[in-house]
């Protein structure tokens, strides 16, 4: 199965998860305050206020959610702990990436857009502003690293990652055009 990695960049206004489509064809990656909203398959949260929102919600009962192992011990691990993946600072949405890869040869990012806004911007546990543009060489290292995969990415506001033979931006429309119908 495919997977569909969820970052809270507002391009992902553009598509409505809960589409019948979506949650039959795709395994789903989120990241932090998306569990406000959605339920994806995994959740990925790696600072302590958010991960600490969600445990507080209850919403890691019968659910995956996965954190950093330190993030996790100081929060009592209660939730799981990412595997294959070291203490570095790296936002949520690449360590989504990351954890989807495992035994994945298609990675879809929707809402992954390494831009300053957020959905969440100005909410509980979110700043106003923050700066991605420094985790771009990250996600490109991964892209370079994981040539056996493709990956994909939809609706993004700014055009930002370097061209590679295995990464490909996709329309809105060329997503749901791809996907819909099957």
């Amino acid at each position: 199965m495919r997977a569909l990695v969820i970052g809270n960049s507002t391009s992902r206004e553009t598509i409505d998860l809960r589409a019948p489509w979506i949650t039959k064809q795709f395994s789903i990656y989120g990241c932090n305050a998306l569990y406000r909203d959605y339920e994806p398959h995994h959740l990925i949260a790696t600072d302590k206020p958010i991960l600490k929102e969600i445990i507080d919600s209850g919403y890691h009962h019968n659910r995956k959610v996965y954190t950093l192992p330190s993030v996790n011990e100081h929060l009592g691990n209660k939730v799981i702990t990412l595997p294959n993946q070291i203490e570095e600072v790296c936002p949520s949405g690449i360590r989504a990436v990351k954890l989807a890869l495992e035994g994945r040869t298609e990675i879809y990012m929707l809402g992954m857009d390494f831009t300053n806004d957020n959905q969440y911007a100005g909410t509980p546990t979110y700043a106003e502003h923050w700066d991605f543009d420094k985790y771009i060489p990250m996600f490109e290292h991964i892209i370079q690293r994981y040539d056996n995969c493709n990956f994909y990415r939809i609706g993004a506001q700014k055009r930002n990652i370097t061209p590679h033979s295995n990464f490909k931006e996709l329309t809105v429309q060329q997503f749901t055009q791809k996907f819909k119908a099957n």
